[in-house]
């Protein structure tokens, strides 16, 4: 689409990194997590979204304290992860 979003405005769409392969330049996963929910919750405006893939559910809680959770679907990708496509918005 041309000049915006397919999902129109007020979405953001993330993947974070998970700390086991991908890197997180040094900064524990605990605080890029709760950082990155922060600014979220911060630059969404009222009513804005904000899609997420999570690594558990840990993660949804604290996406939670900052934001509203609207629904979370669990995605087995093999015995040791779990992905969770979440959709959180900004009351």
């Amino acid at each position: 689409m041309p000049g915006g979003s397919p999902c129109g405005r007020g979405w953001s769409l993330a993947d974070p990194p998970y700390g086991r392969a991908a890197s997180t330049r040094g900064e524990g996963i605990d605080r890029l997590y709760a950082r990155a929910f922060d600014a979220f919750a911060e630059l969404l405006p009222r009513g804005g979204h904000l899609a997420i893939v999570l690594p558990s559910e840990k993660w949804i809680e604290r996406g939670s304290k900052s934001l509203e959770l609207v629904e979370a679907h669990a995605l087995r990708v093999h015995r040791s992860l779990v992905r969770h496509f979440c959709v959180f918005v900004r009351a």
